[in-house]
């Protein structure tokens, strides 16, 4: 039975994360058996991969999905309510970053962008970095036409998206990019053209790149 505080949120068959239909055939088995929660496989597999602090928890109940890790007493929490996933418009940006034309860095990571509409980075001839990383973003989006004009950016950072394959034209119309991460995507790497393969930036490189900069941030 679930909790009565969580009864909204326990629909019979049916997953806690998309609220799509579930069958034995893509069925989390959780470790803990007293989280009666049901998900699809990759659903928890994608909110565990989020790396935030409560990752290995239930994303309704916040109980550890690991026996090894639980407390003795469950404490269950009400859900806090699923962001709203959000379309990136170039007048958006545009508010948001009065000096966009300018940037030479454009941050957009974790922002639950699920579209960006075509012509949104239109005119950025300065961008040299773009964060999209840790969106809901899918491969459809990703186009060449969507970095046509970005001459300048060297950096493309895409990893934690919805991607299942690369439009590998975007290295055509990125002629001075030099780093892109597209881990967690489910393994897209493998579309990337050998001549770009030196390019990528794995999980391990990135995150021992961000412990550097971490460092040089403290010092």
């Amino acid at each position: 039975m679930c909790d009565s505080n969580l009864s909204s949120l326990c629909l019979t068959n049916s997953c806690n994360i998309c609220y799509e239909t579930i069958d034995q055939t893509n069925l989390y088995l959780c470790p803990n058996e007293t989280i009666k929660h049901e998900y699809h496989q990759e659903c928890i597999n994608k909110w565990k991969s989020t790396n935030h602090d409560k990752s290995n928890c239930c994303p309704v109940c916040n109980v550890s999905l690991f026996p090894l890790e639980m407390s003795n007493v469950f404490q269950f929490r009400r859900p806090v309510p699923p962001r709203q996933s959000y379309i990136i418009t170039r007048s958006y940006l545009l508010t948001k970053f009065p000096d966009l034309i300018e940037k030479k860095v454009l941050n957009l990571d974790m922002e639950n962008i699920s579209f960006i509409v075509l012509d949104s980075f239109q005119g950025l001839t300065n961008l040299e970095v773009l964060y999209l990383d840790h969106n809901i973003i899918n491969s459809d989006n990703i186009t060449y036409e969507l970095f046509d004009g970005l001459t300048n950016l060297r950096e493309l950072y895409l990893h934690n998206n919805n991607m299942h394959y690369l439009n590998i034209r975007i290295f055509d119309v990125l002629p001075k990019l030099e780093k892109i991460t597209l881990f967690e995507n489910d393994g897209i790497e493998r579309y990337v053209p050998i001549e770009h393969k030196h390019k990528i930036i794995t999980e391990a490189m990135y995150n021992e790149l961000s412990d550097i900069e971490s460092s040089d941030d403290e010092d």
